[in-house]
């Protein structure tokens, strides 16, 4: 009877020390959110050391052109209107029909090999596709102007005006709104925009301007002529050429009218988490601040749990200081194998999850430039919160070996000496 009283006590033991072994590894994979995930520094140092503060104005000009160039049914054909049965077979044939039906329900983001596969049916069939009528540019009213000026000169001007040191602070300030936001201690996080709207229509910005304008070749007669028009116009349309400097002092006033408008049309600021925008009934506490304290609270608690499992099989089995090193010397052994295997495993398969899960999701209107910065920051950013993940699964696992040894030698030893 002591005998299957015992028996019966090793299997539950061992049935909560593997569930001890599942929910430890979760609590290693979760706790190094809060220290790595939900730290602004982690964001605000990864910004810095993909020296994106430098990147941004031509990012933000390809983000321009994309957006003024974006056509739906260019960047997604398989939701284009007009389709012909012919395409959607040769569609189906080179996706597969799983990845056609995933690709097909609504606008996604399509991956290089998408489109590699896809060439061929657009190549033959292509002249069926038909974009949506109607679409609004998502640039408004900025879109002529922006056109006018040409990218390498929107190159130049965004530097000018808005430079490393302002979009770093810029930056960093947003990116601690949105963790106050998330961490209920204000209201709303926004992109201030007023510094830049202020460049634009000072003289920074009527010298960015000119600078610009005097790089050009000289005007020819028909540009002095659209430009003459255009001063005496009360809507100017921007020409880009070199006029003569008794030219350009009269057109001073148009070139001003035009940067306060193109001013006027920027917000003050852009929100972007509010209690509307953050908002999901379906979430505690209403929306993302409800959801952040609820992860808190879980990270809080969460160490509670595996800790629970070991104190009930402790009970059950550990009777002498053998059984403790190896009850509890193999369950954290495997405990930190698997927690280290888990994020090598994501550091492994970073670029297929990246491909196969994430790109899909992003916008189609994202530029290839966006893009690519998505990818180089949050691979920088999932950096330490894997070294925080092998960190902790390492000294796990080798206390646990240490103490599964440790249960061997005592074994020897107390063999040695009767």
């Amino acid at each position: 009877m002591h005998g299957l009283m015992a028996g019966i006590a090793r299997f539950i033991a061992t049935v909560f020390s593997i569930v001890f072994v599942l929910t430890a590894t979760a609590v290693i994979l979760v706790a190094n959110i809060k220290p790595h995930l939900l730290n602004p520094a982690i964001y605000i140092n990864a910004l810095a050391t993909q020296q994106v503060y430098a990147k941004l104005p031509q990012i933000i000009i390809e983000q321009l052109v994309a957006a003024i160039n974006y056509d739906p049914c260019q960047s997604d054909p398989l939701s284009c209107a007009g389709k012909s049965p012919e395409f959607i077979r040769c569609a189906r044939a080179a996706l597969g029909d799983t990845r056609y039906y995933a690709l097909s329900g609504n606008p996604v983001r399509l991956t290089e090999a998408d489109k590699q596969h896809l060439q061929v049916c657009l190549n033959h069939y292509g002249s069926s596709l038909q974009s949506q009528p109607g679409g609004q540019n998502p640039v408004g009213d900025l879109a002529p102007f922006l056109q006018a000026l040409g990218v390498a000169n929107l190159k130049v001007m965004l530097s000018q005006l808005m430079p490393a040191d302002e979009l770093q602070s810029m930056t960093e300030d947003t990116l601690n709104q949105v963790f106050a936001y998330m961490n209920g201690q204000q209201d709303t996080a926004a992109i201030s925009l007023v510094d830049l709207k202020q460049r634009i229509s000072s003289p920074a910005g009527m010298d960015s301007l000119l600078g610009i304008i005097r790089a050009q070749p000289p005007c020819t007669i028909q540009q002095i002529e659209q430009l003459v028009a255009s001063l005496l116009d009360s809507q100017p349309g921007i020409v880009l050429c070199n006029p003569s400097e008794q030219m350009l002092t009269l057109l001073e006033g148009v070139i001003q009218s035009q940067l306060n408008g193109v001013a006027s049309e920027i917000p003050d600021q852009i929100v972007i988490l509010s209690p509307t925008t953050g908002e999901n009934p379906a979430l505690p506490a209403g929306g993302l601040v409800g959801t952040i304290r609820l992860v808190q609270l879980i990270l809080r608690f969460a160490p509670m749990v595996p800790l629970f499992f070991l104190l009930i099989f402790t009970l059950l089995v550990i009777r002498s200081p053998k059984s403790w090193l190896c009850w509890w010397g193999i369950p954290f052994f495997i405990t930190g194998l698997l927690a280290f295997g888990l994020a090598l495993s994501v550091s492994i398969f970073f670029e297929q999850a990246w491909q196969s899960l994430l790109v899909t999701r992003l916008p189609p209107i994202l530029s290839d430039s966006v893009v690519a910065l998505a990818h180089d920051l949050l691979r920088a950013m999932l950096q330490p919160y894997l070294g925080g993940v092998f960190l902790d699964a390492s000294v796990i696992g080798l206390a646990g070996l240490g103490m599964w040894i440790g249960s061997a030698f005592i074994q020897r030893k107390v063999r040695l000496t009767q």
